[in-house]
């Protein structure tokens, strides 16, 4: 059975229109989670959900799925805003935010590498020159079985 949908609070529906006109709040009664559609269009999507359906009807897409007890504006904007490209600057900007993203994680890990291979190599050193014993001569060569 599914529950009944909990009033959206005023502030909240203040807020969504005023981050974005056309964004509405809907509860989805068979999967029991709040919808937050906007008015776009739909492309190749699973229309398994009749709520799915009657937003393709209406001219809207699902922009956020929200659990019942976590519609709160701050958490709801947020994933709003990391999930609008137009708002990030477009499609070119978040592709250049991304491969920016990825250098610099492709340079962090080429520093890593070479400062900890200079490490193990300054720890090899050091192990190699005062943890062997010395021969008579102050050098190892000389040692029996060497």
């Amino acid at each position: 059975m599914a529950c009944q949908p909990m009033e959206v609070p005023k502030h909240f529906l203040i807020d969504l229109t005023n981050y974005d006109d056309k964004l509405r709040v809907k509860w989805d009664f068979k999967d029991e989670y709040w919808r937050i559609e906007r008015k776009g269009r739909w492309g190749a999507y699973d229309m398994t959900n009749p709520q799915d359906r009657e937003a393709k009807r209406e001219g809207y897409v699902v922009a956020l799925r929200v659990p019942p007890d976590c519609l709160q504006w701050r958490q709801v904007r947020e994933a709003l805003y990391l999930g609008d490209i137009r708002r990030r600057g477009g499609w070119r900007a978040v592709a250049k935010e991304i491969e920016e993203r990825e250098q610099y994680n492709r340079e962090k890990s080429q520093r890593d590498f070479s400062e900890d291979n200079e490490y193990r190599a300054k720890e090899r050193w050091t192990s190699w020159n005062t943890n062997y014993p010395k021969g008579k001569y102050g050098r190892r060569d000389y040692l029996a079985g060497f």
